[in-house]
């Protein structure tokens, strides 16, 4: 049987209204606060274009403390309380914010999809068939009850309110979710129509006459309908008819329109008051990252490559309209809202991120011009590849802390800087080891970064060598020198390179007496002039 996850919003457009309020403007963040929706072709496009007798599509939960409610025109809510504030939000900030979680939602499932102010209003689907189970705890052998705790959590740490709901059919479980009073409600299999007989009328998606004269009959909630003849039921409700008795026998078919994910995700966060405090940005950033992690994790991708835009204002700074931009080449794929933060932060903190961005710093944590948007965008992704998990075997910690830190270190000070020592097939001792920046090795074919393990086997030798250099040779006497025996011998090799020339190897125990004490001692590394049989301390062999 089918089953369908439906997670319905109530107030989304009011949420988004709220988070472009920054944190500088925290005291405006509990007033009242009403929403009209612009429609596409509709009158009101913005608060210019707002008028007396526009009607309110949400009222914040402070502005119902003033008898102002949903569906009242703005000149009678503000005749009730003078400082109401009404905010347009446009239906594709609402559609953007749906399209976050619906690919959120693909990491439990295998199709999700979306719907902005239909019938059910807000609402994303989950396709979890055959889903449940790998989410199945002691007192839920099924697992829907527990799948639709998760799905609350994951959107509540997105910054939304909802409610989710599991049932046979994507249409039952969205009106379920919707006119529920539990935050989470599981309808048993074959449960559809009673379920849908303790829902309102509202949830069936009737129009005003059909709704009038139902209620003049003294229909109040869907059971209602369900004892009438359908024959009688048919006749007056017309057209719609098909579609409602379906519904009150519980038999939705209706497939799920698949949302696709767009080849890049990228999330924007659009501030009603220009921000003008580096820790208010932080604060912006933190939920693109929230919002852009749990997406990669939904499409099982890791970022590797981000481009942080901000949009400013262009009037107060006087600069020309050229928005700054920072791009971001991670040296390790990240998918982890947390792990996507902190590197983010370390490149904006960083000397070469503030230029980039042309953003001064001031003492005070301040900047000298204020942001009125900032988007974040996964330019270029890779796969997440699986791995086997051992039950018996302890996993590395460093697996998991060593990518965020790599990614963070090459971040702050530049990927040139942070890399990791590897082999080079030369004679010269000094010079067998080099640092490989660690983005080309994680990139490399079998690279540390794919989980491989470069074959060293053919540049390793089998004698000594030195486990310390010195990085400056040290002249010392030949008699200080004690049971030398030779372990390399460099004839011209390299001979492009200047310096180079014939020289002997040599392990001996050196030690070093001053006022006829011994002033240092160890098992050395020298390297013997065979021209001039000057000897230098090059390391120490351990």
């Amino acid at each position: 049987m089918p089953r369908f996850a439906a997670i319905a919003f109530s107030g989304l457009a009011l949420e988004i209204a709220r988070q472009r309020l920054s944190s500088e403007k925290a005291q405006e963040k509990d007033a009242p606060l009403a929403i009209v929706v612009a429609r596409r072709g509709g009158a009101v496009q913005g608060e210019r274009s707002l008028l007396g007798n526009t009607r309110l599509h949400e009222v914040s939960k402070e502005a119902r403390t003033f008898g102002i409610r949903q569906g009242q025109t703005i000149a009678s809510a503000k005749a009730k309380h003078g400082g109401l504030r009404v905010r347009v939000v446009e239906p594709s900030a609402v559609e953007a914010a749906l399209v976050t979680v619906a690919e959120m939602g693909l990491a439990f499932g295998a199709t999700t999809a979306f719907e902005a102010g239909g019938e059910a209003g807000d609402v994303v689907w989950v396709d979890v068939t055959g889903c449940a189970h790998l989410h199945a705890r002691a007192d839920d052998p099924a697992g829907e009850r527990a799948l639709s705790e998760a799905l609350v959590r994951a959107v509540t740490a997105m910054g939304h309110a909802c409610r989710v709901a599991i049932a046979d059919g994507a249409k039952v479980a969205a009106a379920v979710a919707r006119f529920a009073s539990r935050e989470v409600t599981v309808v048993p299999l074959f449960g559809n129509a009673r379920a849908m007989g303790r829902l309102p009328l509202a949830a069936l998606g009737l129009s005003s006459p059909a709704l009038s004269w139902l209620s003049k009959v003294g229909a109040q909630k869907a059971a209602d309908l369900q004892r009438l003849p359908r024959s009688a039921l048919a006749t007056r409700l017309g057209k719609e008819a098909p579609r409602v008795m379906a519904l009150l026998e519980g038999d939705d078919r209706a497939p799920l329109s698949p949302h696709v994910p767009p080849d890049k995700p990228l999330e924007r966060a659009v501030l009603e008051y220009g921000i003008t405090h580096h820790e208010a940005l932080f604060f912006v950033i933190k939920g693109l990252c929230d919002r852009l992690g749990a997406r990669l994790l939904g499409r099982v991708k890791k970022a590797s490559k981000l481009l942080l835009r901000l949009e400013v204002d262009h009037a107060v700074s006087g600069a020309p309209e050229r928005e700054p931009t920072l791009p971001l080449t991670l040296a390790s794929p990240l998918c982890k809202a947390d792990e996507l933060f902190a590197v983010v932060r370390a490149k904006v903190e960083s000397p070469d991120g503030a230029a980039r961005i042309a953003i001064e710093r001031e003492e005070n944590g301040t900047m000298d011009v204020p942001i009125l948007a900032v988007s974040l965008e996964v330019t270029e992704e890779v796969s997440v590849t699986a791995s086997t998990t051992q039950l018996f075997v302890r996993e590395a910690r460093a697996e998991r802390v060593l990518p965020r830190l790599v990614a963070e270190l090459s971040a702050e000070l530049g990927a040139h800087a942070v890399g990791v020592l590897s082999v080079v097939d030369t004679w010269i001792t000094a010079e067998r080891s080099k640092l490989v920046p660690y983005e080309a090795l994680a990139r490399s074919p079998g690279g540390m970064g794919q989980g491989g393990k470069e074959d060293l086997s053919s540049l390793v030798s089998a004698g000594e060598e030195m486990t310390r250099l010195l990085p400056v040779p040290k002249a010392v006497s030949r008699g200080a020198l004690v049971h030398p025996r030779l372990v390399s011998r460099s004839e011209q090799i390299e001979w492009w390179k200047a310096g180079t020339g014939a020289h002997d190897e040599l392990v001996a125990f050196w030690e070093e007496r001053a006022g006829g004490k011994a002033a240092g001692h160890g098992m050395a590394w020298v390297s013997v002039d065979r021209r001039t049989g000057a000897a230098s301390l090059r390391g120490w062999v351990d």
